[in-house]
């Protein structure tokens, strides 16, 4: 049986990744290799995690002496591991752990379903009824999001194909990214791996969200230590970045002006409710988009290519309208403040 290499990145997290190596250190698959990478933290987190795990014969420690992103920590590793030899790699969040079954599941679901990349269950680690992520999809209008996110576990039973997955829990053959490429450098943290699962979609590669492996995630621990309006705006450019990019021609066409009246209406909405801050952002990001981002979109669509039928890309993609509404009784009936507002 092959080794798996297990990719942790460490910043500023130290009790939450000696949880998730500690996890790691217990799985059932007999033959595991973990990647402990200090991704440039401020204090003693390298220090410490050596103390701890320098003595273990499967971990590797790893230090970068500045913060180099999730995606470019991550592919630095990726050509390590190609270059080594590896065929498959597994990706972890440091605020995760995971069941003792996780890698096999993964590992068996990967083979059996001759699949390119395997999404884990994610589950909230403190209601471990509740569902964090069971995969990724693509609304027409572009946003990618997590599958059952915040719906009871029960709604996650059944193995299936997905559009995409988190990166906070997955396992990829590295011929995907010799294929397709690593992380997208647009990205700082965060969508990256919806940029990335996107463009795994459209070049036809096959993902499955697999119940049976089970990681508890904490959510947000890193994202809610970069937490501002300017985070808030880079993440509404990467989703525009995200599907002009990668999109086929026509699907771009075809959904703008569902687009463009979904968004008016949003701020709108906003508005008459005396809500201001959303709009001022989506309206920064959309003038980011096309004064600054627009050239990178244009000079990386060129190099992607697209593999996907029409009928195939769009019946991979959910209609806006139900999702939309249940968001509009969530902010607007019961005022709950949406997450770019908080």
């Amino acid at each position: 049986m092959e080794t798996l290499p297990v990719i942790i990145l460490n910043w500023n997290g130290l009790d939450d990744t000696i949880a998730c190596v500690d996890s790691v250190l217990g799985q059932s698959y007999p033959s595991v290799k973990i990647f402990v990478v200090d991704n440039g933290s401020v204090g003693s987190d390298f220090d410490a995690l050596s103390q701890r795990f320098g003595h273990e014969l499967n971990v590797e420690l790893i230090k970068n002496n500045e913060n180099l992103g999730f995606g470019n920590a991550h592919n630095i590793l990726f050509e390590g591991l190609i270059n080594a030899g590896y065929k498959v790699v597994a990706l972890l969040n440091n605020d995760a752990v995971a069941h003792a079954d996780w890698l096999s599941e993964a590992y068996d679901a990967l083979i059996n379903n001759n699949a390119d990349a395997i999404a884990c269950n994610m589950m909230q680690y403190y209601n471990r009824q509740v569902i964090d992520s069971a995969g990724l999809k693509m609304l027409n209008t572009g946003e990618i999001l997590p599958v059952g996110h915040g719906c009871l576990a029960s709604k996650a039973y059944k193995r299936k194909r997905v559009m995409g997955f988190s990166a906070g829990a997955c396992l990829m053959r590295l011929s995907l990214i010799e294929q397709i490429g690593g992380f997208d450098s647009f990205f700082d943290t965060g969508y990256e791996d919806a940029e990335i699962s996107l463009r795994a979609t459209v070049n036809n590669k096959v993902i499955y969200f697999v119940p049976s492996s089970i990681v508890f995630h904490i959510m947000g621990q890193s994202v809610n230590k970069i937490k501002s309006d300017k985070r808030t705006t880079k993440i509404i450019r990467d989703i525009n970045y995200t599907a002009l990019t990668n999109l086929p021609f026509a699907h771009i066409l075809i959904n703008f002006p569902l687009v463009l009246l979904r968004n008016l209406f949003i701020v709108l909405l906003f508005v008459l409710t005396f809500r201001f801050r959303y709009p001022v952002l989506l309206f920064r990001a959309t003038a980011f988009t096309i004064l600054v981002d627009f050239k990178t979109i244009i000079k990386n669509r060129k190099l992607k290519t697209r593999e996907i039928g029409f009928f195939k890309m769009l019946k991979m993609q959910t209609f806006f309208l139900n999702h939309d509404l249940q968001r509009f009784v969530k902010y607007i009936v019961k005022n709950e403040a949406h997450k770019f507002e908080k």
